[in-house]
């Protein structure tokens, strides 16, 4: 419906929003031609992962990752080794449930966090971490006396709780990996 103005003619503010009757959307979406929406996603695509190789980042789980020492004893009594935190860990690809890790040390061998924050991420979820690795050096780990001291090293990619274990020692301190 058009209202005239002095001097100027419009479309009414009822009318507003539609063009013969189509909304705004519809005629926008009629003058596009069929692909376009397509090509404007595969363009995006294309710039994120040119921008992606350009600087050098890989799609990998562990883009962000941390290489950690944890050491501590496996399903000890909190009060004989007086741990710095007790965790609840799961050794992937053994049979049994969560254990305990009494945690007396964690050093972060490289990567961008402070063994602090690493834990302190790890400790509102339950079991705080899920040791993986290679199934014959977790089967070891899993076979630790409560008094055997380990250093389980790994990594873990920031935010997870999936930590890969590569290397573990035992209390006399010759590696087992």
């Amino acid at each position: 419906m058009l209202v005239a103005f002095p001097g100027k003619t419009g479309v009414s503010a009822a009318a507003r929003g539609t063009i013969g009757g189509a909304p705004d959307g519809a005629r926008r979406r009629a003058l596009r031609p069929p692909g376009a929406t397509l090509l404007c996603l595969l363009v995006g695509l294309v710039a994120l992962r040119s921008t992606a190789a350009a600087q050098d980042l890989s799609p990998s789980i562990f883009q962000h990752k941390i290489e950690v020492r944890l050491v501590g004893y496996l399903d000890a009594r909190a009060e004989t080794v007086r741990p710095w935190r007790q965790l609840v860990v799961r050794l992937v690809g053994t049979p049994g449930k969560e254990r305990e890790f009494a945690l007396t040390d964690v050093i972060v061998v490289s990567g961008d966090a402070s063994g602090i924050g690493f834990i302190e991420g790890l400790l509102p979820t339950r079991p705080n971490l899920f040791l993986a690795g290679d199934k014959e050096l977790i089967h070891d780990i899993a076979a630790s006396t409560p008094d055997q001291r380990l250093k389980i090293t790994g990594f873990i990619a920031s935010g997870s709780r999936w930590f890969l274990v590569y290397r573990f020692e035992r209390e006399d301190g010759s590696a087992e990996r």
